[in-house]
């Protein structure tokens, strides 16, 4: 039996490996109890939780680079209120990703610059599972420290991940499990697989030689400079 198993899951990864696979996720924003003082944050807030059903986003990924996008493009007068609903649903541009490496696009810094980091590697494998689209999912764990001044926060982070869909990339730059995450909660954000395209013949490319590259140390000092401005 397990090595008719062990077969299986073979063939499986030979059939996805050179192909890509395309998953599109719906997103859910959670209400929070925050910006009590803040009447414009939270009027912005409001509207992202009531806008968030219209937000959808594109993990494009094979063995070895995903790509990841909103499908939401800036077309409405009001680009701010556009911009504020995919900021609260925790994206701030597209992300390409090779191996163990995310290059960010940066909307507040523009002009095709990207902020290169370390894809996220420190998850807890949990023994849950549960059923997405079809496929067998696997639940782990991590959290986000934010350091805000002398303030540290750690935000919890949910994914579920699927073994027989072999790329090990997700949402949002979120990577580095043994399958594709097909769920991610992060703090009070859910993306969720609403379509799954295996085979895909749509294709990709990671240009670094077209992007103007940062580090995260390059990227704060920019931030800084911007703040001062």
């Amino acid at each position: 039996m397990k090595k008719i198993i062990y077969w299986i899951l073979l063939i499986t990864n030979l059939s996805f490996s050179q192909k890509n696979i395309i998953v599109e996720y719906n997103v859910k924003i959670e209400n929070e109890d925050i910006f009590k003082n803040n009447a414009d944050l939270r009027k912005l807030m409001n509207n992202a939780i009531q806008n968030s059903n219209s937000l959808k986003f594109i993990l494009n990924c094979n063995e070895n680079e995903s790509y990841f996008f909103s499908k939401n493009y800036l077309t409405t007068e009001d680009k701010l209120l556009t911009n504020s609903d995919l900021i609260f649903a925790g994206y701030l541009g597209e992300i390409y990703q090779k191996k163990d490496t995310l290059f960010k696009y940066s909307n507040i810094l523009g002009n095709n610059i990207f902020l290169k980091k370390d894809a996220k590697t420190d998850w807890t494998l949990q023994n849950e599972t549960k059923e997405i689209n079809g496929f067998l999912c696997y639940k782990a764990t991590s959290t986000n420290k934010i350091v805000y001044g002398e303030k540290v926060f750690n935000h919890p982070v949910t994914a579920w991940y699927c073994p027989t869909l072999p790329y090990n990339f997700g949402p949002n730059g979120y990577s580095g499990l043994p399958g594709l995450i097909l769920e991610l909660q992060v703090r009070n954000v859910v993306y969720g697989a609403s379509k799954i395209e295996l085979n895909s013949t749509e294709t990709f490319k990671i240009e670094t030689n077209k992007m103007k590259i940062l580090n995260e140390k390059e990227f704060e000092e920019a931030l800084n400079k911007l703040n001062d401005f």
